[in-house]
């Protein structure tokens, strides 16, 4: 059971990549990388309706009024993340697009984990646990190095403050999506409905 979860959460990464990529054809034909969130996001709402109905699942928005209103936040970082990824992947490629989105998974994850935060239990810092993090943090920074290095001179986005906003927009976005995990989570928890969390998420 352990080894099916690790195998789907590599998925779910693997299609987070595709997604990213899916969504920056999107924005060459709509034009605008709001529109193509907007869009992408429209028609994912909708199709999670389709299945929350079939599912006899819409019930569940009848306990809205008990939830605390900072539970129903989990989906303002889909729009971050989608956008984030139509903007980031022609400008740094989708390495170091992906690899930033992890590095902020990565931190924010730790983060959450080692306080306790948003209803999560708290976890003990330990050796393997510092030793992945550290990985991940230099993983990035030898790609981000790497593509400077072999950038041609005066190309543009490899230096000064647009890079800068570039690499920290890559990490906002990643981190954006634990924390809405966790805030979902905890939804979840109250509505005792999964797919309706979905489409509140959205």
């Amino acid at each position: 059971m352990h080894t099916a979860l690790l195998a789907a959460a590599l998925l779910v990464g693997c299609l987070l990549a595709v997604q990213a990529s899916v969504n920056l054809q999107l924005n060459s034909a709509v034009g605008t990388p709001y529109g193509a969130s907007t869009i992408q996001l429209g028609v994912a709402t909708g199709l999670l309706v389709v299945l929350a109905v079939a599912a006899g699942a819409l019930g569940a928005f009848g306990g809205l009024p008990d939830v605390e209103p900072w539970q129903l936040l989990g989906g303002l970082a889909s729009p971050l993340y989608i956008t984030s990824g139509i903007l980031l992947f022609p400008r740094l490629g989708a390495l170091a697009a992906v690899g930033l989105f992890v590095t902020g998974q990565m931190f924010a994850s730790l983060a959450l984990d080692l306080f306790g935060l948003l209803g999560l239990e708290r976890q003990e810092l330990s050796a393997g646990i510092v030793l992945g993090a550290v990985a991940v943090l230099a993983g990035i920074v030898v790609i981000i190095r790497g593509m400077k290095a072999a950038a041609p001179a005066g190309a543009p986005g490899m230096s000064g403050a647009g890079r800068a906003g570039r690499l920290a927009l890559g990490i906002a976005a990643g981190g954006a999506l634990p924390v809405q995990g966790a805030v979902n989570a905890q939804l979840s928890a109250q509505l005792k409905e999964p797919l309706t969390v979905a489409v509140i998420s959205r």
